[in-house]
């Protein structure tokens, strides 16, 4: 039987607390400094967060810690030292793993306990997707979009918040990082057509481009919040570039291109699944530290040049 906990809840907490109840579980303990009422979440006891307590941990099965990087760490570290590792639950983490330059490592017992949400990964993808991924690991042109429709800006930042979503759908096309060449920095504010109000506003989109000699791959990358643009991958082997964001999944064999919503079907609700349903035996699908470092140090790259170019 799971007993499932929440460490922190805010806009985040909500939709993992749906996604959980979709899934026919039940959140049993959410600890935190939010007043929440009473009839907004399905949960059994909210308990305030200076009440935490590692008796309390060791009755669940699954952790959700949505505390966000860097708090995470804090209290992985402290349960890291609990006398009774074998007894904490399998623990869900926000991604990124690493925020800061300080290289965190756990032990054996706390790592294979630990879930990082990667939405983007080949477990999630569609099959249809996968098979286009192969035909274009060489030559092409990649189009990498992805946007929020909300204008919640997470406490780590755009950059951090969206670099490692760029860099996990790089990973199905790139061997070799370190032979990708970055350029083409820009910080635009473009104008926008609200779907519903049908009223025009201005949106911040973050873009870059990364060039790889080794395999004739090049990329052109674009992230941001409060924009109504669907998220979407094109691909293409032809001279002429495709700009324009799809709206319906289109293949040819020159190129290829697809909303990720369609790509990876509700990732998360399946990321969740796979977590909820591993036993306190198993090891977790935890991502190689080097995915985490590689995710860290283009992160830090891509924070330093675009706020180099919003000073100006």
């Amino acid at each position: 039987m799971r007993k499932i906990g929440l460490i922190g809840y805010g806009y985040w907490g909500s939709i993992i607390s749906r996604i959980i109840l979709r899934q026919r579980f039940n959140v049993d303990i959410i600890f935190t400094s939010k007043k929440i009422p009473s009839n907004s979440v399905d949960c059994s006891e909210i308990i305030p967060i200076s009440d935490f307590s590692l008796d309390i941990v060791y009755s669940l099965t699954h952790l959700f810690v949505l505390t966000g990087p860097p708090y995470h760490h804090d209290i992985l570290n402290m349960l890291s030292k609990s006398q009774s590792i074998d007894n904490l639950p399998l623990m869900w983490l926000e991604k990124p793993f690493l925020t800061s330059s300080k290289q965190i490592i756990y032990g054996p017992k706390i790592e294979n306990r630990l879930y990082v949400d990667y939405p983007y990964v080949s477990k999630n993808a569609d099959p249809s997707f996968l098979q286009a991924v192969k035909q274009y690991q060489k030559d092409s042109k990649i189009q990498i979009s992805i946007f929020s429709r909300h204008d919640i800006q997470r406490s780590f930042g755009v950059v951090f918040d969206f670099i490692p979503h760029i860099i996990s759908l790089m990973r199905f096309f790139v061997k070799d990082f370190n032979s990708l060449v970055y350029s083409q920095w820009r910080v635009d504010s473009i104008p926008v057509q609200c779907p519903i109000m049908c009223d025009e506003y201005r949106v911040v989109v973050y873009s870059f481009e990364a060039i790889s000699d080794l395999d004739g791959l090049k990329f052109s990358l674009r992230f941001g919040i409060n924009n109504p643009q669907p998220s979407s991958l094109l691909l293409d082997r032809r001279n002429e570039c495709i700009h324009e964001p799809p709206t319906v999944l289109r293949h040819s064999e020159s190129s290829y291109s697809v909303n990720l919503a369609d790509a990876f079907k509700a990732p998360v609700d399946q990321n969740i699944k796979r977590f909820l349903s591993a036993n306190s035996e198993e090891s977790l699908d935890l991502c190689d530290p080097t995915f985490h470092d590689l995710i860290y140090k283009i992160s830090c790259k891509a924070a330093f040049e675009f706020s180099r170019i919003e000073r100006l």
